[in-house]
């Protein structure tokens, strides 16, 4: 698939709504109906719907891809759909992937493959392309978030003796077979970086100059054990097509190219955003809810405790004037801050998950019906734990028959409910649109979703617990 090529709108829009007819029972299509679709649609818009498709319709979508597309379809897919896709090819098919695939992609596929397959599959390609083969070995033994996890083995490399005609006759030639020819590298007889040149200036030099007359000379490079962020953000600095990949002795091992430092520097935003929300997750669509409870209630551990002991210091206090010597003689108010503080980053990790899918295009508008059912199953089960940890804390302060029932459910309700807010408020934002003397005025989720999440969950989480207190008794 050409990258050049763009998407039939008309032909997305019909495999969208074939995959929307799927889901609820209607007639299945023709897989060459199919395959006619999706080679009149791009690559990127194709890994998308094989994101958005139900896990059983994902192999049949994928085998109805042309083959020659389904390399770079596989490439571009999230992390969790490739490896399920994966499991349902042959080893034939996978090898016949990995061979079109550039070296750097092609070691990503290889990272979601078992150890044993891995090196079944590294045999079988080694019989047919040797070179191919251990260079996906050494390519896949660097940590992937290493600069030599990120960068692509295969570059445009001179010697510093070469002249601008050889090496512009090697390009012309051998163009096709480069992934980025923004720049070429020189190197010295033993393989040490010794300077670039972006191919413009090639072009405007003279034939008979030697590339030691035109090159710049010390390039920017990473070493190849270098954090891969910090590879990323060294190329946006100094505005690097390419960014040169060297080993310890300064021979050229590798390059990093645009494409690769967008996507590792979208992933560490990602995960930085994802971190300052107090939770470890990294789609909300295709992770498994499970995961996504253990990425988030370690966090919430720590409000539920930090605000157990805000409840005793309150009941201290009260103590200590004379009115009383138990948390329980209050009722519920010292724990409304445990349960409003709660919600609130219940609240607050649901929001920050919605804001960066709508960012990343893992959610869409059109989901909000999907990841309302998704996110509020999630808040009953962290609810759940919450609620638990929560019992365990009264049982150890000794807490009165009441409040040991009432403040575990309302933890439970409350987490709900916050991640209800968390869910839709985010999308109420990004709908809403008006018309104020001209102008049409829309709502950042970003700006707007905090502090409504934040009002609405305070208000509910209090008026849940103050509810349900005085309803059911309002005292032991």
């Amino acid at each position: 698939m050409m990258d050049d090529r763009g998407t039939s709108l008309s032909s997305l829009e019909e495999l969208t709504r074939i995959l929307s007819g799927w889901e609820v029972g209607l007639p299945h299509p023709e897989r060459d109906e199919l395959s006619v679709l999706a080679g009149r649609i791009h690559a990127a818009d194709l890994a998308d719907l094989l994101g958005d498709a139900p896990e059983p319709v994902r192999r049949i979508l994928f085998q109805s891809i042309p083959e020659e597309d389904q390399p770079e379809v596989l490439a571009r897919a999230d992390e969790k759909v490739r490896s399920q896709v994966l499991s349902c090819l042959s080893e034939e098919s996978k090898v016949s992937i990995l061979a079109d695939l550039a070296p750097d992609d092609a070691a990503d596929v290889l990272g979601d493959l078992t150890p044993a397959e891995r090196d079944s599959i590294l045999l079988r390609l080694a019989r047919e392309d040797p070179g191919q083969a251990q260079g996906l070995k050494e390519l896949a033994a660097y940590p992937p978030d290493t600069a030599g996890g990120l960068m692509n083995p295969e570059f445009l490399a001179f010697n510093v003796e070469a002249t601008v005609r050889s090496a512009l006759m090697q390009v012309k030639t051998t163009g096709d077979d480069w992934e980025d020819l923004s720049e070429v590298f020189v190197v010295d007889d033993q393989g040490r970086l010794s300077g670039a040149v972006a191919l413009d200036d090639l072009l405007r030099a003279r034939l008979n100059q030697v590339l030691g007359d035109v090159m710049e000379t010390e390039p920017v490079s990473v070493h190849v054990g270098e954090d891969s962020e910090e590879a990323a953000q060294k190329a946006v600095h100094y505005r690097l097509p390419m960014l040169p990949v060297v080993d310890d002795g300064g021979q050229l091992v590798g390059a990093i190219t645009f494409d690769d430092v967008m996507q590792a520097l979208g992933e560490e935003a990602s995960e930085d955003m994802y971190r300052l929300a107090g939770t470890l997750e990294h789609n909300p669509v295709t992770e498994s809810q499970v995961s996504r409870l253990l990425s988030r209630f370690p966090f919430l551990m720590v409000t539920i405790l930090g605000s157990y002991l805000m409840a005793l210091l309150i009941g201290a206090f009260y103590s200590w004037f004379g009115q009383g010597d138990q948390v329980s003689s209050l009722g519920i108010v010292p724990f409304i801050p445990m349960i409003a503080a709660l919600a609130g980053n219940a609240g607050l990790q649901t929001s920050t998950t919605m804001i960066r899918g709508f960012a990343t295009g893992d959610v869409r508008q059109t989901d909000l019906r999907r990841m309302l059912a998704r996110e509020c199953t999630l808040g009953a089960m962290t609810g759940i734990a919450s609620a638990a940890v929560g019992l365990l804390l009264l049982l150890l302060g000794g807490e009165g028959s009441l409040l040991r029932m009432l403040v575990p459910i309302c933890l439970w309700v409350a987490v709900i409910v916050a991640t209800f807010n968390g869910t839709l408020i985010p999308f109420f934002c990004l709908r809403v649109r008006f018309r104020l003397r001209g102008r049409e005025v829309k709502f950042d989720p970003a700006l707007a979703a905090g502090p409504f999440i934040t009002t609405l969950n305070d208000i509910a989480s209090t008026g849940i617990a103050l509810g349900l207190f005085f309803f059911l008794g309002g005292g032991e």
